[in-house]
């Protein structure tokens, strides 16, 4: 083989799938709170909402955007920030064992 082949001397190496986390902000959450309660996705408990993000599909929550309701969130992984603003309107959210 020349040095300047395209294709290299030993191939190609494979190296391994990229495992993709589905990350939420909290915006996000704000704005399709009404439509995921119509659905059965999340639960109203008084006047705090419910929500197990593992049966939503989403792993990790981000803290871009603004909390005007009472928020229980269940999650495996979540922002500094998105903890702040949660538990600054009174909420609260649980770190779920994986």
């Amino acid at each position: 083989m020349k040095r300047n082949d395209p294709i290299g001397r030993t191939g190609f190496t494979f190296h391994g799938r990229k495992v993709r986390s589905t990350v939420v902000n909290l915006d996000f959450i704000q704005e399709h709170m009404g439509a995921l309660l119509r659905e059965g996705k999340i639960e109203k408990k008084g006047d705090v909402y419910i929500i197990d993000a593992g049966k939503l599909g989403w792993q990790k929550i981000l803290g871009s955007g603004h909390v005007r309701e009472k928020l229980h969130i269940t999650v495996q992984k979540f922002s500094e920030k998105a903890k702040e603003k949660i538990e600054r309107a009174k909420g609260t959210i649980i770190n779920q064992e994986q």
